[in-house]
């Protein structure tokens, strides 16, 4: 009885830290003097992805690692991608991450892409790696900045998989990679 207690608790603070609105964790993003887009400033602050931000110029794909400089390497094991609002620096979404970039360094043999609607309310946003695709996420934008994430990896990666074992006699010997085009930046998914 106190398992199933202490388990509804944990998964009612879940869904409310889930639908909660985003914070100013950052703060205003705004370019430093080697014209990165930086948000906040000194340990913790983000670095935008410069070739993934919305058509809007509101919203954007960063990376940090909290208590590290953004100007440094990261540590591997707290680095973070996220969804920011470009105004006030706030975090609608993030993940563990691993593709960064500081002037002169970025991740070996990672990149990060997103393919935004012309609306800047969908988008899709990959991490690849060398030899196969890690993340493929599709992201749903609400007029109040909610976002909703659908993990498009768990929907087509088994289904591609499925097909394959009918095609070929070792499938296991083929790995799932997405490619977005060379300039995602040029690419916008359609919104209904």
């Amino acid at each position: 009885m106190q398992k199933i207690r202490i388990s509804l608790l944990v998964v009612g603070f879940l869904v409310v830290a889930a639908f909660s609105p985003a914070t100013a964790e950052t703060g205003p993003c705004r370019p430093d003097k080697d014209g990165v887009l930086r948000c906040g400033e000194g340990a913790g602050a983000a670095s935008v992805f410069e070739r993934m931000i919305s058509p809007s110029k509101r919203l954007a794909f960063a990376w940090r690692s909290p208590g590290g400089s953004p100007t440094e390497v990261p540590d591997p094991d707290t680095l973070e991608v996220l969804l920011i609002r470009l105004s006030d620096g706030a975090v609608l979404w993030r993940a563990h991450g691993e593709y960064w970039e500081v002037p002169g360094h970025l991740a070996n043999h990672v990149d990060e892409s997103a393919a935004w609607s012309p609306n800047s309310r969908f988008v899709v946003e990959t991490t690849n790696f060398k030899w196969e695709t890690g993340h493929l996420r599709l992201f749903a934008i609400g007029a109040d900045d909610n976002v909703r994430v659908l993990d498009l990896m768990a929907i087509i990666e088994p289904a591609v998989r499925k097909r394959l074992r009918q095609l070929v006699k070792n499938p296991r010997a083929y790995v799932f990679l997405f490619g977005m085009p060379i300039h995602p930046s040029r690419s916008t998914i359609a919104a209904g």
